[in-house]
């Protein structure tokens, strides 16, 4: 396969190879393993070492090794305790080798590299990312998950499971295929990090806009401690005017201690995105709704 071709290309074409070896087990994807087999079956400069390492700052990097013959080495923190967060950063780094290796000798990954997808400002990285996201949690299984079921944290912490990766990546994930208007908001010390919408709900101007911006937690919210209690995993519904000004939203909430922030799952309301919005290009939705939210 072409070096040339996306991260997603990359990571569906092993999905197609991975869904045709008999006498696996299918999921969690052993990231280690194919990493090492596919490369050395497939390339001179195979990956010949995955292991742990003190990464100060890091969550894992790629690097080539020094001797006469090229061979390819990938690191992730030894620090890291969650197996699902490993296995999203070998994932990322494996994708960086598939793409990005003819383009340097060293790749070292920060927590904002691996965590925070669609970056415009490393494309690098984000397309090392959806390599990850679509190698580990192909939407056609995923689908199968999730048809005809409630969507909460429980139902996508099995799915998480299932794909040996994150809570937060499973619901990223689930975000990008789905039909439902939906959010999810990492939050710290009572302010927005970081607002990912579905496409439904960013068409329909339900979204919030925290780049370069400060955006306090509503009061009202469960995450803005609302209910005394910061995490709670069960449905809370919230009237409109808390998160939005016209929405009432459905809120659940999780602490991350590892990252000492909040990630609430804000559902919305099925609404008609209206033929008109449906017509416009995505960018142009974007700035209209952005004029019309200053703040989200």
């Amino acid at each position: 396969m072409n070096q040339l071709a996306s991260g997603k290309a990359w990571a569906i074409r092993l999905t197609q190879i991975l869904n045709k070896v008999p006498g696996i087990e299918r999921f969690p994807v052993d990231v280690r393993a194919l990493a090492q087999d596919y490369s050395r079956q497939c390339f001179p400069d195979p990956i010949t070492m995955v292991k742990g390492e003190k990464l100060d700052g890091f969550e894992g990097a790629l690097f080539r090794s020094k001797g006469a013959k090229p061979m390819w080495s990938i690191v992730y923190n030894d620090s890291l305790s969650v197996p699902g967060r490993i296995n999203f950063v070998l994932a990322h780094e494996f994708g960086h080798y598939l793409r990005h290796r003819q383009e340097l000798d060293e790749f070292f990954c920060s927590q904002r590299d691996v965590t925070q997808w669609n970056r415009e400002d490393a494309a690098r990285e984000s397309d090392a990312n959806q390599f990850a996201s679509y190698l580990l949690m192909p939407i056609d299984d995923f689908r199968k998950q999730v048809s005809g079921q409630t969507i909460d944290l429980d139902l996508l912490g099995h799915c998480a499971d299932r794909y040996g990766v994150s809570l937060t990546a499973a619901t990223l994930k689930w975000l990008e295929f789905t039909e439902q208007r939906a959010l999810l908001v990492a939050a710290r010390e009572g302010y927005i990090l970081w607002a990912k919408p579905s496409d439904p709900a960013l068409k329909s101007g339900a979204f919030i806009r925290s780049k370069g911006v400060v955006v306090p937690v509503p009061s009202g919210s469960v995450a803005g401690g609302a209910f005394g209690d910061s995490e709670l995993r069960a449905p809370v519904a919230l009237p409109a005017g808390v998160w939005f000004p016209n929405e009432p939203v459905t809120e659940m909430t999780i602490v991350s201690d590892r990252f000492d922030m909040t990630l609430s799952l804000l559902m919305l309301q099925d609404q008609d995105s209206g033929a008109d919005m449906d017509d416009e290009p995505e960018k142009d939705v974007l700035d209209k709704m952005t004029a019309n939210h200053p703040t989200r």
